[in-house]
């Protein structure tokens, strides 16, 4: 889990990581939360990671700073410096507003919610692997409006990557 809060707003973004040994289909992502929020889940799948360790964990390139940021302004971005070789680095936006989100130079919105949920979100992707270890990569944005905002990036380590969908659900839930 990576998580991070916008100035002390309700603005929150949380990514989160599943690990199976086989292929899953027609799979139901549900979330709990413990009060009533506006919410969105993005979720994508990604096969041929480095299956090492407890529950798959050697398919998370996590630096030890950088992968968080939080701002007001039109701009966000979220920067990590990867820790293995061959990395997919995946990031995630929440913005306080119901705002337009568009993917930076070289990346791929695998999935967002904007327009029917405060705050919108995107998840995205970049588009091929850093293959160099101790590379930074910025994922960034654009919205359409300056708003407060929270970013976060992860990478995704492997030898082969096969981009699975991203697929978006969003609801107001109570808790």
């Amino acid at each position: 889990l990576a998580k991070s809060h916008v100035n002390g707003t309700t603005v929150r973004i949380e990514m989160w990581r599943a690990f199976a040994t086989s292929t899953l289909s027609s799979q139901t992502i549900t979330a709990t939360l413990s009060a009533s929020a506006a919410a969105a889940i993005v979720v994508s799948a990604y096969s041929g990671t480095n299956t090492q360790g407890a529950n798959g964990v050697g398919a998370l390139s996590l630096s030890v700073s950088g992968q968080r940021a939080t701002g007001t302004s039109t701009t966000p971005a979220a920067t990590m410096t990867t820790t293995y070789t061959n990395v997919l680095v995946v990031g995630a936006v929440a913005a306080a507003l119901n705002s337009s989100i568009t993917a930076g130079s070289g990346e791929t919105i695998n999935g967002q919610d904007v327009g029917t949920v405060t705050p919108a979100c995107a998840q995205s992707r970049q588009n091929s692997a850093t293959a160099a270890f101790n590379t930074s990569v910025t994922m960034d944005w654009t919205l359409g409006s300056s708003v407060g905002w929270v970013a976060i990036a992860v990478g995704i380590v492997a030898s082969s990557i096969q981009i699975g969908l991203g697929r978006t659900a969003q609801s107001k839930v109570a808790g």
